[in-house]
Formats: C-alpha cells, structure tokens, sequence
C-alpha cells in the first residue's frame, strides 16, 4: 500500500485548507478517492434523471454540471502532476471553471455518457499517484510557481 502523507503549510494554496481538512491523517489518499468515486457514483445513481439537469435554485450549477467541472478539475490537475513529475518549473496557468461549464454541455448529455467521459472520474488522476507515489519525493512533486 502507498501512503502519501497530508501535504505540510506552504506545500498547498490556502484555499485548499478546507478540503485537506477533511481528509483523514493516515495517508490512505489513494484509498478515499477510490472509495469517493463508488460512494458519489451511488448517490448520483438515487437522482430522477431531470434532478440532475436543474439547479436547485437560478444561477447555481446542475449535478451534470457540477460531475462535468469534477472532471474538467480532475484532468487539470492530473496535467499539473505530471509537469511537477517531470521537474518542470514554468508558471502554472489557472482556469476559470465559471467560463468552462456553461461550454459544457452538461445538461444536454445524459449521465452514462458523463460517467464514461470523466478520466473516468477519479480513476485516473488514482492511479497517476501511485505511480508519481512510486518514483517521487515530496520535494520532486512540489512545484515553486503554482497558480
């Protein structure tokens, strides 16, 4: 089993502070995110398919809208991993996730066809850590100009 450790103040954007909160100190990251993505796949699962497609009040996001950005975020941070993997230095660009979901499409694409879209959700972005977990230390997996 690969333990990752919590990351350390100053390995992190602060505003990361409040999920990193929630995950429990024992370095089993690989194990929570596997089971995440069983546990979300069942509550999404218990929805009326046109829940998922309206928000719950004007202006918010949709389910569909809010697995498709779980997504898009996934993929972006698995590019990010494999650039700290590599060493590379170069300034980190952000993304605006307000002007990526209405482009989406979310809500006009059923959920089968989300799940199967998604890296798929969470398994790739799994087994990229372990195998970044495998070949890097903590100084090689951090990068100075995170955006």
């Amino acid at each position: 089993m690969i333990l990752i450790p919590k990351p350390q103040p100053g390995e992190y954007a602060p505003y990361t502070l409040t999920y990193i909160n929630r995950l429990p100190d024992d370095g089993q990251v690989l194990k929570y995110l596997r089971e995440n993505l069983e546990a979300t796949k069942t509550f999404i699962g218990a929805f009326p398919a046109e829940k998922l497609s309206t928000p719950c009040a004007p202006g918010e996001w949709t389910i569909k809208e809010i697995l498709v950005h779980v997504s898009d975020t996934e993929r972006i941070f698995a590019y990010r991993a494999l650039r700290f993997a590599r060493g590379d230095t170069t300034e980190l660009s952000g993304f605006e996730q307000n002007e990526y979901v209405p482009v989406s499409c979310a809500n006009e694409r059923d959920i089968v066809s989300i799940w199967r879209s998604t890296p798929p959700c969470g398994w790739r972005p799994v087994r990229c850590l372990k195998v970044l977990g495998r070949r890097c230390s903590p100084e090689q997996a951090s990068h100075p100009k995170t955006a």
